[in-house]
């Protein structure tokens, strides 16, 4: 079973962590264009079967196929705006004669350019011939005889046995993002060890996440945004916190938040009681710090790690 879950990590769209207890799956080769449902969550235990590697050398063939053909689409277009490498190059030595012809040029420089120029393209034309033949490969190999129903089959090993618009792992957790008809994205977060979707994407439309402890305050609070506002959250979902502030920030060692308000900042506390007025000009101001350090004081002077 390790060897199933080896080749998976090398040959397939699908992402993990040491911590998760998940997976991600990119179905995008498997969707209309323009659909909204790119990427699964699957539970590794799930995942660590034959059934469900079997899944995923389809649908690496399928986005394999998928991807080269559409390669080779987008270079006949570019070719058919721009000209073949062979007509840059022909436009290049144009201009080298007319440089030569202005009298710009000397015959010497115009040799040695001309040679260089020559070498370079021939170089690039054999990785490019090399590189294209490959792609041919790829997209003359055999996809999915119904992609529709493989997307059906991968569905059924995700949890809630849907897809999203995007999926990141971070911290034991998976931030999820569902993009909706009209185009709003919303977001969620799904417990990485356990699969289970602690908030589903269908009203925040940010939840802010720390550059390295992740998205949770060690007491399980969030930063979120919900219809342009920033509102404290717990990991369930539940606003503990909505005053209309435009932003909110955690301090690293204490229970307050620098919040803000139109073009003011201000510090409150996580009930929403205003500890130090809306008179600052940014969240990295000095007297916000000193405001920050004289309410710390007043509290008693207790270190909180809040990460």
């Amino acid at each position: 079973m390790k060897k199933i879950l080896i080749l998976i990590s090398l040959l397939l769209p699908l992402s993990m962590t040491a911590m998760a207890q998940v997976v991600e799956v990119n179905v995008s080769a498997l969707s209309e264009e323009g659909s909204n449902e790119r990427v699964g969550v699957v539970l590794k235990k799930d995942a660590d079967t034959e059934a469900f590697y079997n899944l995923m050398v389809e649908l690496k063939n399928h986005s394999d196929k998928v991807g080269a053909t559409k390669n080779q689409a987008d270079r006949k277009k570019s070719e058919a705006e721009t000209g073949t490498v062979s007509d840059v190059l022909n436009d290049a030595l144009a201009q080298l004669d007319d440089l030569k012809k202005k009298g710009l040029l000397s015959e010497a420089d115009y040799q040695k350019m001309k040679a260089q120029m020559s070498a370079q393209v021939s170089a690039d034309m054999k990785k490019d011939a090399a590189a294209q033949a490959q792609i041919a490969d790829m997209a003359a190999q055999r996809g999915s005889s119904n992609p529709s129903a493989l997307k059906e089959r991968i569905r059924s090993y995700c949890v809630g046995k849907r897809f999203y618009w995007d999926a990141t792992i971070r911290n034991s957790l998976v931030c999820i993002l569902d993009k909706k008809a009209d185009g709003k994205i919303y977001v969620g977060i799904i417990d990485a060890t356990t699969g289970s979707v602690l908030i589903a994407p269908d009203r925040f439309d940010a939840i802010s996440a720390h550059k390295e402890h992740g998205y949770f305050t060690k007491e399980g609070y969030a930063i979120a945004g919900l219809e342009g506002k920033a509102v404290l959250i717990n990991k369930s979902g539940r606003i503990i916190l909505n005053s209309g502030y435009d932003l909110l920030s955690f301090y690293n060692d204490c229970r307050i938040l620098k919040a803000l308000k139109g073009s003011k900042v201000g510090i409150i506390d996580y009930q929403g009681n205003v500890l130090e007025p809306f008179v600052h000009n940014s969240f990295e101001s000095e007297s916000l710090a000193k405001a920050a350090n004289r309410i710390f004081k007043e509290k008693g002077g207790e270190k909180v790690e809040i990460w």
